[in-house]
């Protein structure tokens, strides 16, 4: 398990290591879950990575969004 959460966090790197130019403000439906009625695909080593950082910071959940936009923070 450690080696697949290893391959996405070295994934992430490469695209950090290429930055792009980056405006998103939350408002196209992509990140809009209840509006769309779409759930994100995330693989398992993904949400694993997600997982861990969240526990990093101490939560143990996600906090609500009333209005259905992605919970986690812009990077």
């Amino acid at each position: 398990m450690d080696a697949a959460l290893d391959e996405v966090r070295q994934v992430y790197a490469d695209l950090a290591a290429r930055p792009i130019d980056r405006n998103c403000v939350r408002i196209k439906e992509c990140c809009h879950f209840k509006l769309t009625g779409r759930t994100p695909y995330l693989t398992k080593g993904e949400a694993m990575v997600a997982a861990k950082a969240l526990r990093a910071t101490g939560r143990r959940a996600l906090p609500a969004n009333p209005t259905g936009a992605c919970p986690l923070p812009r990077y």
